[in-house]
């Protein structure tokens, strides 16, 4: 992101030196839900609670949804004569495209089929940055998340888990592909070859790269214990859990740091003592010398 703070951020920029950030983006489907949960209940007509995590992208999306909207746009997207499935990246590479499935079919069981979100290059998750994914993965959820992300951020550096996110922009919105500069992170490079993988990788991306890593993959990891439970809950219990996990995250962090700093302080508050109680122990022994 640029140099200019934003409310997307936990932890501010000091300097006035312009910085190279960037935004990890990343989906996973071990968050997901199962269509049945809650029924017998009486939840299912409740609303969820939502926090800071799950916000307008996530409402935007299943309003979609709930609409027709989303699959509406998908047959657009189709009429264009778009295969993104085969999408040649830099004329040596088909990787393999998960997330642009433009015709994937439902499954009944699940109604959440996964969590499509975005960290910062501290591994921390970003605000609204956050949706339940109604149908397997697709562009269509980074487009709705990066809205948000752009009202509030110049974007110099996009993470996702494919090298063709540019492609797809280049060709639904010309006009924001340009200041978008997409690398692929550490571990996705497969279907890449070496001299995409050397241009596009952020792993040789100076200022970013390797702080950035994979850190939506750490994120998933830490959330995976979660799912076995939250995929039995009804919706808003659902969604409500996870956009509370989210925000424990940087809270965890927040007071890992703080044990740090007070045991640090601690420790210089000792080293103090124990040098002014040398220093005023030499003072008596001159003394009582003379």
């Amino acid at each position: 992101m640029g140099g200019q703070p934003s409310r997307h951020w936990l932890l501010w920029q000091h300097s006035s030196a312009q910085q190279t950030l960037a935004a990890c983006f990343d989906s996973a489907v071990k968050p997901n839900r199962y269509n049945s949960a809650g029924r017998s209940g009486g939840y299912m007509g409740a609303a969820a609670v939502l926090g800071l995590f799950l916000g307008k992208a996530h409402d935007k999306l299943w309003h979609m949804t709930s609409s027709g909207e989303l699959y509406v746009a998908q047959s657009r997207i189709a009429e264009l004569g778009a295969d993104e499935v085969s999408i040649e990246v830099d004329g040596e590479c088909h990787p393999i495209l998960t997330c642009s499935r433009l015709t994937s079919q439902r499954s009944g069981l699940c109604d959440a089929f996964g969590l499509t979100g975005s960290v910062c290059s501290h591994g921390q998750p970003l605000l609204d940055m956050f949706l339940a994914m109604p149908a397997p993965e697709r562009f269509l959820y980074y487009d709705l998340a990066l809205q948000e992300l752009l009202l509030e951020a110049r974007v110099n550096v996009m993470y996702l888990d494919t090298g063709s996110y540019s492609s797809h922009l280049q060709l639904h919105s010309p006009e924001a592909a340009a200041p978008g500069h997409i690398r692929v992170p550490w571990w996705h490079a497969r279907g890449h070859g070496v001299n995409c993988c050397l241009r596009n990788s952020g792993l040789y991306l100076p200022g970013a790269g390797r702080r950035v890593g994979e850190t939506c993959e750490q994120l998933w990891a830490q959330l995976k214990p979660l799912t076995s439970i939250t995929r039995y809950m009804a919706r808003p219990n659902h969604q409500d859990c996870i956009d509370d996990f989210l925000g424990f995250v940087p809270l965890h962090v927040w007071r890992s740091l703080c044990h740090t700093w007070w045991g640090s302080t601690r420790a210089l508050c000792a080293s103090w003592r124990s040098a002014a109680t040398a220093t005023w122990t030499w003072w008596l022994r001159r003394g009582s010398r003379a």
